[in-house]
């Protein structure tokens, strides 16, 4: 502190010693008027009046903003007067300091009695209520946002829902009229088991057999509406309502595009390798390199190939012959230091 306060001469801590040596001295002065005010009326009034204008000074350096300090030189006055007003102030509670008491109390400075930001800021506790109404205001939405979707959830249609689910995405939505036509669903009811019970959930009827199976045959019933919907879904996507529903997902690309680099990300469509429900996965097929390829979403590695068939694809693009693109006859190459590797 002393060093900033731009002495020449002497020594660092002769300069402090001198220092230190008249704040002694004006405090002891201090302390003998103190004496006698307490003998004179006249001077314990003016000594109150000093001591009033001290705190007033005292209050408007305190009052002023954080951001404003005062010139480097006039520091150590205003320390040595704040010091004064405080020893005055505190004369009738406290005794006479002891020499010892008062070689060890390190002046005052300014920057310590500047008002911390936070401490004189009210918006603290506001800011606690907004917030707290914020989360609130927050939690009664997400309220009223899960209400809704379950009111939205319960109007609806099974198949709706079906087809949204995640790894679902490659089932368009079949028409009710379609399903209800007994001629188009010949031969399934063999296949599948519960097959009424199943039909009844595909179409949203309500079944007055409900409260009489477990559980377990709940489950079982879900499956097998499952099974039955793929089944007629293969049936569903060679007519034209079907392979028009498809189209829409084949411009949105919705299966997946080919990964094969010459291939340019071309959009490709479902197929199966088989016809025999549960006898492999769904695969998408290329029709730019004729290629059959793996989904790359990993939610599709459990959906049966037999949902799509082998016929789908090769139908929708003879039906759409304008989509189909030109076979690409670029291949790969292999080189080892850029000469062309000899296939024997």
């Amino acid at each position: 502190m002393y060093s900033k306060r731009g002495v020449g001469v002497g020594s660092k801590t002769e300069m402090n010693r001198v220092s230190h040596n008249e704040d002694l001295k004006r405090i002891k002065q201090a302390l003998d008027k103190r004496d006698r005010s307490r003998s004179s009326p006249k001077d314990n009034i003016t000594i109150n009046s000093a001591t009033t204008k001290d705190q007033q000074q005292r209050l408007s350096i305190l009052s002023a903003p954080s951001n404003t300090h005062p010139p480097a030189g006039e520091n150590s006055s205003l320390s040595l007067s704040l010091s004064l007003s405080l020893s005055l102030s505190l004369s009738l509670s406290l005794p006479p300091p002891s020499p010892s008491l008062s070689l060890s109390l390190p002046p005052l400075s300014l920057p310590s009695l500047s008002p911390s930001p936070l401490s004189l800021s009210p918006s603290l506790p506001l800011s606690t209520d907004i917030a707290y109404a914020c989360l609130v205001e927050e939690s009664e939405t997400d309220s009223e946002d899960s209400d809704v979707s379950g009111s939205d959830g319960e109007d609806t249609s099974w198949i709706s829902w079906f087809c949204n689910l995640r790894g679902n995405e490659f089932f368009c939505e079949v028409d009710d009229d379609y399903i209800q036509d007994d001629f188009n669903l010949c031969g399934l009811s063999s296949q599948v088991p519960y097959y009424d019970y199943a039909l009844d959930l595909i179409l949203d009827v309500e079944s007055s057999h409900g409260d009489m199976f477990t559980e377990e045959q709940n489950e079982l019933i879900e499956s097998a509406a499952e099974m039955l919907y793929g089944l007629i879904h293969v049936r569903y996507i060679l007519t034209t309502k079907g392979q028009a529903a498809m189209l829409e997902k084949y411009k949105n690309a919705e299966f997946g595009r080919c990964p094969r680099v010459y291939c340019c990300g071309q959009p490709c469509l479902p197929v199966g390798q088989s016809d025999i429900p549960r006898h492999c996965t769904v695969k998408i097929y290329c029709p730019k390199c004729e290629d059959i390829y793996t989904p790359r979403s990993r939610f599709q590695d459990n959906l049966d190939g037999a949902y799509f068939g082998t016929t789908f694809p090769h139908l929708f693009l003879m039906t759409y012959g304008h989509l189909k693109p030109q076979k690409t006859l670029q291949t790969y190459v292999p080189k080892v230091f850029g000469f062309k590797v000899h296939k024997p």
